[in-house]
């Protein structure tokens, strides 16, 4: 062997020395161990290597690391779901099997509640025909004129309930007014507040007496109906 074969073998054996030694450094650094910075420094001098190759071969082990991990832990994960399904299956059976027992109980039930309704509603329907055919025409004139009356307070009562509705906003606007530190907007808000209050006046009292006055009428008419069923 001639002395530059010698020299090129031993040159090959340092470098490919000096790979493994990069390579085992890499392996720490991606194993969170902390090296020497003498010996970091020896080896990347050996490689020929800079600090940003180690950084980047760092970061590749790393995530291959993390690639391997998520594959190693694809059969346990297969394993709970496996688990997870046969728990899901006995519990939609028992699902099905109380949906079908509620469906036999319900059913019977939901037939005769549609038939009851079906029954009082054409219990309605006779009702008012009853009404309608009958020859009492005082009462029917009655029931008329009370049916008006109705009308004409639930007219009113609309009214009202706006005056009502201004009374409480005038309200609110005086106690706003109370709490406002500015006395030029609190002068305004109060004016506001007073103007929408004197608008309402007394609507809340009317208003009892209107839905009062509508409730008699009501009666009232309920009773003159009964009586032209028996006319």
């Amino acid at each position: 062997m001639t002395i530059f074969e010698k020299l090129a073998n031993s040159l090959a054996a340092k470098k490919q020395t000096a790979a493994s030694d990069f390579q085992g450094l890499v392996v720490e650094l991606a194993q969170g161990k902390e090296p020497k910075p003498e010996r970091v420094e020896d080896v990347l001098a050996r490689s020929g290597k800079s600090l940003d190759d180690l950084r980047v071969a760092v970061e590749k082990k790393q995530h291959r690391h993390a690639l391997r991990a998520r594959i190693e832990a694809v059969p346990k994960h297969q394993k709970e779901m496996a688990q997870l399904e046969r728990q899901i299956a006995v519990e939609d059976e028992k699902f099905n099997q109380a949906r079908d027992a509620h469906v036999e109980v319900t059913l019977p039930l939901r037939q005769r509640h549609e038939t009851l309704s079906e029954a009082i509603k054409a219990g309605e329907q006779a009702r008012q025909q009853l009404i309608d055919s009958a020859d009492d025409a005082d009462l029917q004139a009655e029931i008329w004129e009370q049916q008006e009356r109705i009308n004409h307070l639930t007219r009113y009562g609309n009214q009202l309930r706006e005056q009502v509705r201004q009374l409480h906003q005038g309200r609110e606007k005086l106690a706003q007014a109370e709490r406002t530190l500015d006395r030029k907007l609190a002068k305004q808000i109060r004016e506001e507040g007073e103007q929408l209050v004197a608008a309402g006046g007394t609507a809340e009292q009317e208003l009892a007496g209107v839905t009062k006055d509508i409730e008699a009428a009501q009666t009232r008419m309920n009773e003159l109906r009964e009586r032209l069923l028996v006319s």
